[in-house]
Order: C-alpha cells, then structure tokens, then sequence
C-alpha cells in the first residue's frame, strides 16, 4: 500500500506506540510516515502509524477529519429555532435505525473452537426492563431470538443510560480473536446472529 504512494521502508520511521483493537488484539506496528493529504483543495500533512496488517484499512482520527474539513465540530446550538432547523437540514440522522447498508459475513480461522459464554448475573432492578428492551428490539427486528443452541455465545454488556433506558451490546471479544480478517467487531447497542 506504501509502494503505491510512493513511500519506501527507508521513510518509515521507529514508533514505539502500541496499537490494541477491541477485544485485546495487539496490531504490529511498523513504525510511521508522513503524508499529505488533500481534499477538496484543503491540503494537510498528516502523521499515520503503519501497521503490518492487509486486512485493517487507512483510518483517519477526528482531529485530522476536521483539519480536512471531513466533519466540523459544534459547540452549541444557540436558540431553539436552530437546533430545530438543524435538525430539519439533517433529518436523516435523527431518524430510523442505524444499520450498516450490507450483510458481513464473518470467516473464522481453521480449527477455532467455538466460545460459549456463561451468562453474567442480571441486576434484579433492571430484569423486567430488560425483558421488555429486548423484547421491543425483537419486534423491530434488530435482534433475532434463537431457539436451537448455537456455537457461539457471548456476553451481554448492560448500561442504564441517564434517561433510564438500557443499552445493550455484546463482548465479542473470543469471536474477534477467532476472526481470520482480523477486523474487529464492534455491537454498539446491536446483537448479531453469527451463524
């Protein structure tokens, strides 16, 4: 990928930062170069650290993103009228379900051995809420309930969110390690069916 942008091994320089994915992967780290990049007539020099990994692809921080004009920060929303214009000019972010536009199938390495997870103790507080959470995202099809047993079982992470409502996501992080791609799974407030 460097070759192809013009960078040889003798413009990586040593960098002794170390670089984990969720779920505990450590990345090998080559070292780091210096690039430009431009967007629409915005030119800037950014720093990447080079990892020894085909598979994980460029990944620019939020810093960079706002220097290329990529995202742009907002600190406050001045009156009512116009954090209600700004939510009309981006409608789409306010409403629905977020949901990646494709399937993702997940290959595993040869020879892994299926992790099934005991289930984490529930609060007694929050167990009729979280039936019902689960219940709901069920009827909106976000999950799937599964009545056959299944290979692969992980843990369920809950947070009480300040409006009282439950998020619910999954530690995938024996099946990450079991991923041959090496890209990470993140389950922010989603349960996969892995099959």
């Amino acid at each position: 990928m460097l070759s192809k942008l013009g960078v040889g091994n003798n413009e990586i320089n040593y960098c002794s930062m170390k670089v984990q994915a969720f779920g505990g992967f450590v990345l090998s780290v080559k070292g780091k170069v210096k690039l430009k990049c431009e967007i629409d007539g915005t030119i800037e020099e950014v720093e990447f650290v080079v990892i020894d990994n085909k598979y994980i692809k460029s990944i620019l921080g939020r810093d960079t993103c706002e220097k290329l004009m990529l995202i742009q920060k907002i600190n406050v929303i001045v009156s009512q009228n116009e954090k209600e214009q700004f939510i009309k000019d981006n409608k789409r972010i306010f409403e629905g379900l977020g949901k990646l536009p494709f399937k993702h199938k997940i290959t595993l390495k040869e020879n892994v051995t299926p992790v099934v997870r005991p289930p984490r103790r529930i609060p007694f507080k929050i167990k009729e809420k979280l039936k019902n959470t689960l219940e709901t995202l069920e009827k909106n099809k976000i999950i799937e309930k599964i009545d056959k047993p299944t290979e692969w079982v992980n843990n369920l992470v809950i947070t009480e969110k300040k409006n009282g409502t439950l998020k619910i996501c999954l530690d995938p992080k024996f099946l990450n390690q079991a991923n041959v791609e090496n890209i990470h799974i993140f389950l922010p407030e989603m349960i996969l069916k892995v099959s």
